[in-house]
């Protein structure tokens, strides 16, 4: 289903603020302020405000700078809006790891693409397996001696004789 007027309004109106509490208007209020009627007003701003689409046209239009977004929002349809808003935030990333978590973590790609920036950030954000380092190398060496040599803790002698013993 596609947005109607009556859904934008509701979501510019749920970026407004109370001008008695100064707080951000209720789903009732931004509801009655989008032309729904007072008395259905309270169940359709709850309805509302669980749509994903009314959710995602909120979403671009505070990515894109807010309740001064709306205009400009006004002639794309929810696809176009939700791309632009991807590349405002794609402006402020600073490093390509960054640029890949943020294409793997966008829903609105497809699957394949997703997967293939998570391949290409993974020897980034973790090692590669079984790649270790000199120090991590010799750490583990001197943990397998001491648990089998005569520096070995009492602990480990002990699993070492019944393990000596069951053989």
């Amino acid at each position: 289903m596609a947005l109607t007027e009556q859904m934008k309004k509701f979501a510019r109106a749920k970026l407004k603020n109370d001008p008695v509490t100064g707080k951000q208007l209720s789903n009732k209020q931004a509801a009655i302020e989008a032309d729904y009627s007072e008395k259905s007003a309270g169940s359709k701003g709850s309805q509302l405000a669980k749509n994903p689409e009314v959710i995602a046209y909120l979403d671009g239009l505070l990515k894109l700078g807010g309740e001064g977004a709306g205009p400009a929002f006004e002639s794309m349809s929810l696809g176009e809006a939700a791309i632009q808003a991807d590349m405002k935030e794609m402006e402020s990333v600073t490093n390509s790891l960054e640029y890949l978590r943020s294409i793997y973590k966008n829903s609105r790609l497809e699957r394949k693409v997703r997967i293939e920036a998570a391949k290409a950030a993974l020897p980034y954000e973790f090692g590669k397996v079984g790649e270790m380092g000199i120090k991590e190398g010799r750490e583990q060496a001197a943990g397998e001696v001491a648990k089998t040599s005569k520096f070995a803790t009492a602990d480990e002698r002990r699993k070492q004789r019944e393990n000596q013993r069951v053989s």
